[in-house]
């Protein structure tokens, strides 16, 4: 299959989505909060809408997910857990 993408005379192969509409609405920040919350949470919040989670549903109840699976998305592709790895 290698070959058949490298070796391709079929231009629709360069028809790649680079870029796509971001998630609706604004960060729920608040004055304190941009005084007095750790920089790593305010990171991690646009991070999260960044990567398409919707900004009402932040500064709920947060968990950590140990995998390999860079996050999960439903089927209609909203972010259900979101996968960050560091950089390299």
């Amino acid at each position: 299959m290698p070959a058949e993408i490298l070796e391709s005379d079929d231009p629709a192969i360069f028809d790649v989505a680079t870029k796509s509409a971001g998630a609706e609405g604004r960060l729920p920040l608040t004055d304190q909060q941009l005084r007095e919350a750790p920089s790593g949470d305010l990171f991690g919040w646009s991070l999260d809408v960044g990567m398409g989670w919707n900004p009402s549903e932040l500064g709920r109840p947060e968990y950590l997910i140990l995998s390999t699976a860079g996050g999960l998305r439903a089927s209609d592709g909203r972010p259900i857990a979101l996968g960050s790895r560091p950089a390299r």
